[in-house]
């Protein structure tokens, strides 16, 4: 179903279109909240807390951005928030890249297993990604985002300056800065 179509149901108060909204985009929310949060029942909830605040605000929605966009700038939000929340709790968990998402409480596999690798080959790929996810963990807030949206979510510039309501120059040094840091911090990889 289209997703105007749906967005002028869901205005109209139907239940089930609002129901298929959520079931078109779950996914997509949780997997951008896990890679942000990188804690599994924080992604679950800010995930639940994006789709209620969207539901709430439907009326509001102008359409100037896809529906997608304001989805994950409602999340983006959200995020943030938790985030300032769990430094001052508690410390960071690390996100390994290679970590396993779950869907109704089961591992899902991130990749195809292939049958020519070696057990050397698959420990290197293995400290590679570990490598690469320390690199992204250790940058700055701002660039660790729109390097997530860019590289994961595979957003536009534009739509991630709406996202994280920055200018789209912004976004554009912000990843040219994070790319340096990640050479800097990745060359023994490169």
């Amino acid at each position: 179903m289209r997703t105007d179509n749906l967005l002028e149901r869901c205005r109209l108060g139907e239940e089930e279109a609002f129901d298929e909204l959520v079931l078109k985009y779950q996914k997509k929310i949780f997997n951008a909240a896990y890679r942000i949060l990188g804690n599994y029942e924080d992604a679950a909830d800010v995930s639940q807390e994006t789709f209620i605040r969207a539901y709430k605000g439907l009326k509001r929605f102008r359409g100037e951005c896809s529906l997608s966009t304001w989805l994950h700038q409602i999340l983006f939000n959200l995020c943030k928030t938790r985030l300032r929340i769990l430094k001052k709790n508690r410390s960071m968990e690390a996100c390994l890249l290679n970590d396993p998402i779950r869907s109704n409480g089961e591992e899902l596999p991130r990749e195809i297993a292939s049958s020519n690798t070696t057990p050397d080959l698959e420990v290197e790929q293995g400290e590679l990604q570990a490598s690469i996810q320390r690199a992204i963990d250790s940058l700055p807030e701002e660039h660790r985002a729109a390097v997530i949206l860019r590289h994961i979510g595979g957003f536009s510039y534009e739509e991630i300056g709406v996202i994280t309501n920055s200018s789209l120059e912004a976004i554009k040094s912000r990843l040219h800065r994070a790319r340096l840091l990640l050479r800097e911090e990745l060359k023994e990889w490169i």
